[in-house]
């Protein structure tokens, strides 16, 4: 690690600046809005087991539509309504069969095998004519005392 005061122009520390008290705005937005919502769940859960949603919307005048989303389906077991964890929804997919089941790569293990150097490996991803990357970015944080 350097030791030195690298040479930076003022412009890119003025955009550090800039940049990191927009993302702490944001932060404190995303919380305030978060707490909102929370709030805004909680009547409308009230209101929609009291039938008050017209083909999954509400409307509610002069602020806006509140429409039903409903989230892609989860395993859940029945007794405790935990999710089912990855292991367990393979045992499950074995005893469904082939027809519910979807396969997958583990892109982590290739990278490791890819970095690894290994043959067999770079062999079946040459191919088919792919190619495991992994991009950085840079992610800018504030100074802490």
């Amino acid at each position: 690690m350097k030791t030195a005061t690298p040479k930076v122009s003022r412009k890119l520390t003025q955009n550090i600046v800039s940049y990191l008290s927009i993302k702490a705005q944001i932060n404190r937005l995303t919380e305030q809005a978060q707490s909102l919502k929370t709030a805004i769940d909680a009547e409308c859960d009230v209101l929609a087991q009291a039938n008050q949603f017209d083909n999954g919307q509400l409307l509610v005048p002069t602020a806006g539509l509140v429409k039903v989303v409903m989230n892609p389906p989860k395993l859940i077991y029945a007794a405790n309504n935990k999710p089912l964890l990855p292991v367990e929804r393979a045992g499950l997919a074995k005893v469904l069969g082939d027809e519910f089941s979807v396969t997958d790569v583990n892109l982590t293990k290739i990278k490791n095998h890819v970095e690894r150097l290994d043959a067999l490996v770079l062999a079946a991803l040459a191919g088919q004519g792919v190619k495991c990357v992994q991009e950085g970015r840079f992610d800018v944080k504030p100074l802490t005392d």
